[in-house]
């Protein structure tokens, strides 16, 4: 109801220990689109180890600006092949939060060619997001390096946790380094533009 009158996507996460057992088919019976699962994994920082936190080689610049956006996108289109605009009103607004989201971006020849964001809500969690890379610079330490950069910037603002939704690929990465499989989570897409074409 909510939702129905906006001209927007949004995603519903069903985590494993919800409690509604039939949220699943609930969904799906209002026209949302399971996508693949995710593991999310749990690091308690202050045990995390050292190696996380040594001298980053790797150019990583932080992103402030909806200027610096472009290079997130380039990367997300790349990587997954269709329009991902949204990053300027949704990341954009939120970098004029203070304090509130952190977005990096790896270069190579000053190219961008891997990227991640933390959000850094009130409490104890920050939350790694993206962790993406072009295919043709994976298995080159990419994603551990910006994993190094946020979490030193975690630490250093006195999170004890940084949890991140894995898939596949970044799954046995973070596990290498101390993350711990806390729950898995399905996402629930709703697409508008199909509800407007059945309106």
């Amino acid at each position: 109801t909510y939702f129905a009158p906006k001209p927007q996507r949004f995603t519903w996460k069903v985590y494993q220990h919800d409690r509604l057992l039939s949220l699943k088919e609930k969904l799906a019976a209002h026209d949302f689109v399971e996508d693949e699962p995710g593991d999310i994994m749990l690091l308690d920082v202050a045990h995390a180890p050292a190696r996380l936190f040594a001298p980053v080689t790797t150019d990583i610049r932080r992103i402030a600006d909806l200027e610096g956006l472009q290079d997130i996108i380039f990367v997300l289109d790349k990587v997954y092949g269709h329009d991902n605009a949204w990053v300027n009103d949704r990341l954009g607004g939120h970098l004029k939060v203070p304090g509130y989201l952190s977005i990096y971006a790896a270069y190579i020849n000053d190219q961008p060619v891997s990227i991640g964001w933390t959000y850094f809500p009130k409490g104890h969690f920050a939350t790694l997001f993206a962790g993406s890379t072009l295919t043709e610079h994976r298995q080159h330490g990419l994603y551990t390096s910006l994993l190094s950069t946020r979490l030193r910037e975690i630490r250093e603002r006195g999170y004890r946790y940084a949890v991140v939704e894995t898939g596949d690929m970044s799954k046995p990465i973070v596990a290498k380094h101390g993350f711990q499989y806390l729950t898995t989570v399905w996402d629930y897409e709703w697409p508008r533009s199909q509800n407007r074409e059945s309106d």
